[in-house]
């Protein structure tokens, strides 16, 4: 999944997606979900109106769906003949923002790529889960799956794709600078992992910024501000280098948060 970011002057992100099928899969992919919960308890209540959705939406209330479900407040696109919408999938927790195509030749088939999926919200960028599910044409399954409905679905369960994206998130409601650089300094850390950042001498640099800036708090805040504005300028300076997208995305607007809230 390719992923890009944009941030205009009100302060609304656009988060992109591109998605592409291995030409070595089987199935078409028909379903994207990706998982936005958010904690009404817990998270900064986010602008929710005024938001538009793709041609086929389903759900496109945040607050409360299904009577308890909670999810960041986003709006969308979809590529032509894939709906969208909120929900919630059995087995997890958090509530997702998903897309899907019952029409198969829409569906995203091995060896294409398909963009066109776009998220717009005010949450700041997240390392989140993301849930592709490929179609499973049954009348060409082998006979033992032949109205066999448990193993069916666990075929279907066994040939889903998780893996990690970056989407919005609603920031706590009570903003605390050090435990804020806490959450950066695990995403330099989880970015490497991912392999979102590429080399260990950046890895080492960014932490060291984020250590220096986050021992200055709460008495020395100009200083740790300035400190993270210099980890923004090596953030940007390293994108499209040694930083993927989602990492400048994760580290950047997440610094910039802090430094306008401290």
């Amino acid at each position: 999944m390719a992923f890009t970011i944009t941030k205009n002057s009100n302060g609304l992100f656009t988060y992109g997606y591109s998605v592409t099928n291995p030409s070595t899969n089987d199935g078409a992919i028909f379903s994207i979900d990706i998982f936005i919960g958010r904690d009404p308890v817990s998270d900064v209540d986010l602008p929710s109106t005024g938001f538009t959705h793709c041609k086929i939406a389903d759900e496109t209330n945040p607050n409360g769906f299904q009577g308890k479900y909670f999810a960041v407040p986003v709006g969308s696109t979809a590529p032509d003949k894939w709906s969208c919408g909120y929900g919630h999938l059995a087995g997890y927790a958090p509530a997702v923002f998903g897309w899907g195509s019952i029409d198969a030749p829409y569906r995203i088939k091995p060896g294409t790529s398909l963009s066109g999926f776009t998220l717009n919200s005010y949450g700041v960028p997240a390392i989140q889960d993301v849930l592709m599910e490929p179609a499973i044409d049954q009348d060409n399954l082998p006979p033992e799956y032949q109205e066999n409905l448990k193993k069916i679905v666990a075929l279907e369960k066994k040939v889903k794709w998780m893996g990690k994206t970056v989407g919005p998130k609603a920031p706590p409601k009570v903003f605390d600078g050090g435990n804020f650089i806490a959450n950066l300094i695990a995403l330099v850390n989880q970015s490497r992992a991912q392999g979102w950042i590429d080399n260990d001498g950046i890895v080492t640099s960014l932490l060291a910024k984020l250590n220096t800036a986050q021992s200055k708090l709460p008495s020395d805040t100009k200083t740790a501000k300035n400190t993270l504005s210099a980890f923004m300028n090596e953030v940007s300076a390293q994108n499209g280098k040694h930083l993927t997208s989602e990492a400048y995305a994760l580290l950047y607007f997440n610094a910039q948060y802090a430094v306008n809230h401290l």
